[in-house]
């Protein structure tokens, strides 16, 4: 496309909201789209609409990974096409995705209150940075309940076991039987990743962490159970 304006994610996704009504929110309750929608906003995109496959692929990325999206997500919900109508049901491994998901994003959050509160807490002391680790303890989690412990301590993806990689995991020999959307693992170095595909490119796959971390990587990297 020739002559494309430079849109940010906002402003894309309010145009699709126009073009696509029944199927992009901008406000409020959304519902998960089909696995390849990105394929079928494509086909009706024409030059004059100014929007390359790049920007659209980022506006697209950013609406599936706000948190009213991934609440949208549960067991009973299915998928949308453009003009609304369903298309599929959830497949498991998409909810607890989008709810690990949801884990890491308020577990930011409150990470982040939790660092500034300690800021003030530097500040109104008049402790030096350095003595961060030996007061840490004082105020670390103070007040703070179970589930919220529980939230923070799951901010970082945790690896697997070498020992379950070596039993229970085999590198995938046929891509062919893969598709976008697909949940597997990935090994990267000696640590093993959930993983969630997001395009296939003949043998070289861009994949999504469950801490929104993207990566490309080569078929000898995917693992299946």
């Amino acid at each position: 496309m020739k002559n494309q304006l430079k849109l940010n994610n906002k402003e894309i996704i309010s145009f699709l909201t126009k073009r696509f009504p029944y199927c992009f929110i901008e406000k409020g309750r959304v519902r998960p789209l089909k696995i390849g929608i990105f394929k079928d906003i494509i086909k009706c995109l024409s030059e004059e609409d100014n929007i390359s496959k790049t920007k659209l692929r980022s506006a697209l990325r950013s609406y599936t990974s706000s948190q009213r999206y991934l609440y949208s997500i549960k067991a009973g919900v299915k998928r949308i096409d453009l003009d609304g109508k369903d298309s599929c049901e959830l497949e498991k491994e998409h909810i607890i995705y989008a709810r690990k998901r949801l884990v890491n994003i308020n577990s930011c959050v409150r990470l982040k209150q939790l660092e500034q509160k300690k800021c003030k807490y530097f500040s109104k002391k008049k402790i030096k940075k350095n003595s961060f680790n030996d007061i840490n303890h004082n105020i670390k989690y103070k007040n703070i309940d179970n589930k919220c412990k529980e939230c923070l301590n799951s901010i970082f993806i945790k690896p697997e076991k070498n020992t379950f990689f070596k039993k229970d995991l085999k590198t995938i020999i046929n891509i062919n039987s893969l598709k976008i959307g697909q949940m597997l693992k990935i090994k990267v170095g000696s640590n093993i990743f959930d993983a969630l595909i997001l395009e296939i490119t003949k043998d070289i796959f861009r994949v999504q962490l469950s801490n929104g971390l993207e990566m490309i990587v080569r078929k000898e990297h995917l693992l299946l159970k």
